[in-house]
C-alpha cells in the first residue's frame, strides 16, 4: 500500500517526485524560497504540504499569508 498518496505533507524528493522534477531542482528550489510552503522539523528536515504543492502545480498561487507563516516557522526552527 502506498502511504504517500495519504500523507498531508512530503518530503523533498516525495514532492519532487510528485512534481515531475529532480530532487536536485526541488531542493534548489527549497533553498530560494520557491517551493510553496515549506515546512521545516527538527533536524534540518524540509516536508512541503501535499495540498499546496497539488494547488501550485495545478497553478494557483501560494497566499501571501500563507508565505509569511511559511517563513515565520522556518526562522523560528
Amino acid at each position: 500500500m502506498d502511504t504517500t498518496s495519504e500523507r498531508l505533507v512530503l518530503s523533498v524528493p516525495e514532492a519532487a517526485a510528485l512534481a515531475d522534477l529532480s530532487k536536485t531542482v526541488a531542493y534548489r528550489l527549497a533553498a530560494l524560497d520557491e517551493l510553496p510552503i515549506l515546512v521545516k522539523l527538527p533536524g534540518c528536515r524540509l516536508m512541503v504540504r501535499r495540498k499546496v504543492l497539488e494547488a501550485w502545480l495545478a497553478g494557483a498561487e501560494p497566499q501571501p499569508d500563507d508565505r509569511a507563516r511559511a517563513a515565520d516557522r522556518r526562522r523560528s526552527a
